[in-house]
């Protein structure tokens, strides 16, 4: 992601936060952090980036929804899987205060094999969020963007998760908690 980009996303964010659009989280992954599902710049970018995504896993797919959020110091995201509608997972690093702090993601490979993947600012991950456990330790910076852009494949088994269940990318959330079971 671009500097252009990531700046462009961390003021959304803000303006998403302090406008109230961002909500706290209440699932057990998450708990205590602000996250707000399907902002029209994320789901913009779901959309953009499509392509991209379907080159690098080499499979078709149809964008399901996106998501950010903002940790704060000592956040910790717990191992979990991703529910059907995160077939495909992006995780964007937006931005992070201090700009150098190392965060890592862990997944744990359909190999079996743990790995830590430290994604600095602009930085992404594409990964199977349905196979594939995930998590972050604790965080010691102040503050950390993150960013989620989720796919199905067109013609794979979560096929029926396109657009997370809603008629089109943009529109709100058909159930009442979008975070459940996500990154």
């Amino acid at each position: 992601m671009s500097r252009e980009m990531q700046s462009l996303g961390r003021v959304y964010m803000d303006l998403s936060h302090r406008s109230g659009r961002m909500v706290v989280s209440d699932n057990e992954v998450t708990a205590g952090q602000f996250e707000q599902y399907g902002a029209l710049l994320s789901e913009s970018l779901l959309s953009l980036l499509q392509p991209l995504v379907e080159s690098i896993v080499g499979d078709a797919l149809v964008p399901s929804y996106s998501f950010w959020r903002i940790y704060g110091h000592g956040a910790v995201l717990r191992q979990h899987v991703d529910r059907a509608a995160c077939e495909i997972g992006v995780s964007v690093t937006v931005a992070s205060e201090p700009e150098d702090v190392d965060w890592p993601l862990w997944v744990r490979g359909i190999d079996g094999r743990v790995r830590a993947i430290g994604l600095r600012s602009g930085d992404g991950l594409i990964y199977w969020g349905t196979q594939v456990p995930h998590w972050r330790d604790s965080f010691d910076g102040g503050l950390q963007y993150q960013m989620f852009l989720h796919y199905v494949r067109r013609d794979g088994a979560h096929a029926c998760w396109a657009h997370d269940g809603r008629e089109a990318c943009g529109l709100p959330p058909i159930r009442p908690s979008s975070s459940a079971g996500t990154s």
